[in-house]
């Protein structure tokens, strides 16, 4: 990698994974207001633009690296179409008294008007999710190791999973039992070894392992190496490494890294426009449509037209924001396939 802050690659998923690929990440929060006041209306006013602010900046810190995130709240451009991008506004239980405004509100934005703003400010994002891939960590303090155990400092679930929340990226943590730890010591942890990366991947059904080496240098410090197994190529890559001043930053540092390395890897270009012309291999009329639905329902699609019309089998011209092969990624995040050999084809998976 470039730049030392991206440091990390692909990543992880919880229990949770088979859900995660339903999650809208357009979708906002409710906030719960309870607030002493003398002038209600005002206050409600004021609390729903703070609102508006902090579910927009919600969605748009998922999306945008963080150098792009920086620039946006830097030109603070978000505030000025901020009202524009408002689907509508949902109050409930609310109670007004003399004293105080109570009420839960929540901002709905237009998930179209969002990506409308993102290239009309020349800010490429993302909002593809990563498949499930398996996190392996070792630790070394002090002359005392720690592989697949709830000793080693990286394994604070609690805290994975909050950091996690918000990101795009998918994790799924070993259970840490002596099983596993017989399938994969410490030893293999740390020096990649290429057969028990592949016994393990197996286990967990992954295509992918994020090696994180933990070790404390000194006093606070910590030496963080990153690798990456690919469980189709059998080949471990190095993807980085870097140095800690504060173990109460472990977690949110490397996350935040494995989030840039994510977006940086898979942002649909917005100045880019790609052209396919795919026959849409559908089992009834149904079908089709779900499919064609699909397709336009993708923040990078741009428009498609029929070009022939045939039993099953229709012709359409597409046109997409970004690479060809993150299109391919999302349209398989919506279990459809997309082949590119001598024609180009596009089917339900079943």
């Amino acid at each position: 990698m470039n730049n030392i802050k991206s440091v990390i690659i692909i990543v992880l998923t919880l229990s949770i994974s088979s859900t995660s690929f339903c999650k809208n990440i357009y979708a906002t929060d409710f906030f719960h207001i309870d607030i002493i006041t003398n002038d209600a209306t005002k206050t409600k006013l004021e609390q729903i633009e703070k609102i508006k602010i902090k579910s927009l900046i919600s969605i748009l810190d998922k999306i945008l690296t963080t150098e792009y995130m920086n620039y946006l709240i830097k030109k603070n451009q978000h505030q000025k179409y901020l009202g524009s991008l408002v689907q509508n506004i949902i109050i409930e239980n609310e109670l007004i008294t003399n004293e105080k405004y109570i009420a839960d509100i929540k901002i709905n934005f237009n998930k179209k008007d969002i990506i409308y703003f993102l290239r009309n400010s020349k800010l490429n994002y993302t909002d593809i999710y990563s498949e499930p891939i398996l996190v392996l960590s070792s630790y070394n303090k002090e002359f005392i190791t720690y592989g697949l155990s709830e000793k080693n400092i990286f394994y604070d679930i609690d805290k994975l999973i909050l950091e996690f929340e918000n990101e795009l990226l998918d994790i799924k943590i070993p259970d840490l039992n002596p099983n596993d730890r017989f399938i994969i010591s410490y030893k293999n942890i740390i020096n990649n070894d290429i057969s028990s990366l592949s016994t393990i991947a197996n286990k967990y059904n992954v295509n992918d392992i994020l090696i994180i080496n933990i070790k404390k240098i000194n006093n606070d410090e910590l030496n963080i190496k990153v690798d990456h197994y690919s469980n189709q190529t059998a080949k471990v890559l190095f993807v980085g490494v870097f140095n800690l001043y504060d173990p109460n930053e472990l977690h949110s540092n490397i996350i935040s890294n494995l989030g840039d390395w994510w977006k940086k890897n898979h942002l649909i270009d917005n100045n880019i426009i790609n052209l396919v012309t795919c026959s849409i291999n559908s089992h009834n009329y149904s079908d089709l449509i779900d499919i064609k639905d699909k397709i336009e329902n993708l923040s990078q699609f741009k428009s498609i037209k029929t070009m022939v019309i045939s039993y099953n089998n229709n012709i359409e011209k597409i046109e997409f924001y970004g690479d060809y092969s993150i299109f391919a990624e999302s349209l398989l995040l919506n279990n459809i396939e997309i082949i590119t050999n001598d024609k180009c084809s596009i089917r339900t998976i079943q």
